[in-house]
């Protein structure tokens, strides 16, 4: 069974099993055109120990996508995956 599962460990360690979506989404906007990306604070919420971040996905010019996190880059993560669903889906 650990034979099984080394290969996963070994992912897991190196962080590849770690799905960045930014990166996802930087490198789909690449691909499709030469348009640039913005993550934009929206606002925070809550006490200094516990915030929660509102981010705004601004692609040209236009807010795309948001998401909400623990950290900013949480929330970015979640407004990269939300625009990639979207995209996905349509």
């Amino acid at each position: 069974m650990l034979k099984v599962l080394e290969s996963n460990i070994h992912l897991a360690l190196s962080g590849a099993l770690v799905k960045d979506y930014k990166t996802e989404l930087q490198e789909y906007i690449q691909k499709n055109n030469d348009n640039v990306i913005e993550y934009v604070l929206d606002r925070s919420e809550g006490p200094e120990h516990n915030k929660t971040f509102y981010i705004k996905l601004i692609f040209n010019g236009d807010c795309v996508s948001q998401g909400i996190g623990k950290s900013k880059k949480e929330g970015e993560q979640d407004a990269a995956k939300n625009y990639l669903i979207k995209t996905r889906e349509s």
